[in-house]
């Protein structure tokens, strides 16, 4: 939580001389408000499914998957509770569990690149009927901590909010890498003008626009992933380590 240190305010004050007398007034200064949601994966998920153009297998390892069909991965909470208006900034952190230290991403000798995909959007329960039915879009800042290797490249990172109500949100995150790399956390930060919409506060369950090649779902699913396409029609193995 960040907080603002309370700044006096001078305010000048005539008598009946015109004498000015500067006289301290306190400012309220809001605390700032950060809605966040916090994932610490255990254990990396993995799924394949050959490509239907090609039919060479892709790959994908899960940090998050809302499904659970990838049989690994945080799972998301399916309902949280939230008020868009009392904030400015939304938060997305993903960290290994309390006994591991970092995440590893090993690239395939012979892949020349992968590619990475975060997605974790929330819908409103009780719809407001406002609004002019398309999204703000706000840049979103995707941060890899302590990297060691090469940097991935971020290719797409924005933020969405619907306009004129509070009816739903999400980010997107794609990019891709062509060396191997390791972070301790990945922290997805997304900031917004100060709103005043409906609704003020209300619940929300998950909303996705992309759903992952190898998960088979039929729901919205938030997720964080890593992928290859193998060359061959083999699995190469998972690429993300959890150490």
């Amino acid at each position: 939580m960040v907080t603002k240190k309370t700044m006096p305010e001078i305010v000048t004050i005539k008598g009946k001389k015109k004498a000015k007398i500067p006289v301290l007034r306190k400012k309220a200064v809001a605390r700032p408000y950060i809605i966040r949601e916090i994932f610490t994966p255990c254990c990396i998920g993995h799924a394949t499914v050959p490509d239907p153009g090609t039919g060479k297998l892709i790959i994908q390892d899960f940090l998050v998957d809302s499904s659970g069909l990838s049989k690994g991965g945080e799972s998301v909470n399916p309902l949280i509770q939230v008020g868009l208006n009392v904030s400015k900034r939304m938060v997305f952190s993903i960290s290994p569990e309390a006994c591991k230290t970092k995440f590893k991403v090993t690239k395939p000798a012979t892949v020349s690149k992968g590619y990475f995909s975060f997605t974790f959007g929330r819908s409103a329960l009780h719809w407001d009927t406002g609004g002019d039915g398309f999204y703000d879009i706000y840049p979103a800042v995707v941060t890899f901590n302590n990297l060691a290797g090469t940097a991935p490249l971020i290719t797409y990172a924005y933020f969405f909010i619907t306009n004129g109500n509070n009816n739903a949100f999400y980010v997107f995150i794609e990019g891709e890498f062509t060396k191997s790399f390791s972070f301790t956390d990945i922290l997805i930060d997304c900031r917004y003008p100060l709103r005043s919409f409906l609704p003020k506060f209300d619940f929300y369950k998950l909303l996705s626009y992309s759903i992952p090649y190898t998960i088979p779902a039929v729901t919205d699913v938030c997720y964080a992933l890593f992928g290859y396409n193998s060359p061959t029609n083999a699995d190469l193995g998972q690429i993300v380590q959890i150490v």
